[in-house]
């Protein structure tokens, strides 16, 4: 049986499930229930815009960058 220890498995597949919520530029990561437009979650609030919003977005980008190099 080929493809790594059930441990393995489930660890790559909670690896891919926290990348795709990490680059999800749609989904609030504040609130997970609104959809960001226009920078802004309507659902909580949450302002995107400028160095805040920028911030955020490479911080995300780094951490989906580090998992996948894990």
């Amino acid at each position: 049986m080929s493809g790594g220890t059930v441990s393995e498995r489930r660890t790559h597949a909670w690896s891919d499930t926290a990348i795709a919520e990490l680059l999800d530029v749609v989904r609030c990561p504040v609130c997970a229930a609104g959809m960001v437009a226009e920078q802004r979650c309507p659902a909580c609030g949450a302002d995107f815009a400028g160095a805040l919003g920028r911030d955020l977005w490479l911080a995300s980008r780094n951490a989906a960058d580090a998992l996948r190099a894990r």
